[in-house]
């Protein structure tokens, strides 16, 4: 639990935004990062994962301050038709639970979609090599956290769709790197 400097810390500081990447349901991996590194910086993160404390804990009045600030902030830093979902949520760890489920399951079709979007259609273009394998890292690091497999038959199903000339797996075997729609080498 945060000191009560640490507190008054986040309330001076309440202006400024939690992070600067708005969650729009595409980017909720960069988002999560972003959020749960400013609440470690305050000492704060544990509102994330952590129940409500009991009415009766002496340091209750103290959280729940701190929680509602945060929730007002992690509210900000969402796009309008996310945070209009969200308003029957009371504190932090609820929010950020249902974003959790909602947006980083394997299940999540849309980050699929977006990352194999991203993935597929990467090209160095006037990127320098360093510039392009971090990013080429970055995606595959968001990949592996949706349990996303570049080569895999759903990947490349979803690629078809995403790469142009993609249809009949003309642009898909060329993003594979010479692999068939099974992942087999060409």
């Amino acid at each position: 639990m945060a000191t009560k400097f640490e507190s008054q810390l986040l309330t001076s500081n309440f202006n400024m935004p939690m992070t600067s990447v708005k969650l729009d349901g595409k980017n909720y991996i960069s988002w999560s990062k972003s959020a749960t590194i400013f609440l470690k910086g305050k000492e704060l993160s544990s509102h994330l994962v952590n129940p409500k404390p009991d009415s009766n804990n002496s340091t209750f009045a103290q959280w729940k301050q701190e929680d509602a600030q945060i929730l007002s902030l992690m509210l900000t830093s969402k796009e309008s038709n996310i945070c209009s979902s969200l308003i029957h949520f009371y504190i932090v760890q609820e929010v950020w639970s249902h974003l959790k489920h909602m947006y980083s399951s394997a299940r999540n079709t849309t980050c699929i979609y977006e990352l194999c979007k991203q993935f597929f259609g990467l090209e160095q273009g006037t990127l320098g090599l360093e510039e392009y394998y971090a990013h080429h890292a970055m995606l595959s690091r968001h990949g592996s956290q949706l349990s996303f497999d570049p080569i895999s038959e759903r990947s490349t199903l979803v690629a078809s769709y995403v790469v142009p000339g993609g249809r009949g797996g003309r642009g898909v075997r060329s993003a594979c790197g010479g692999r068939d729609a099974k992942g087999n080498r060409t």
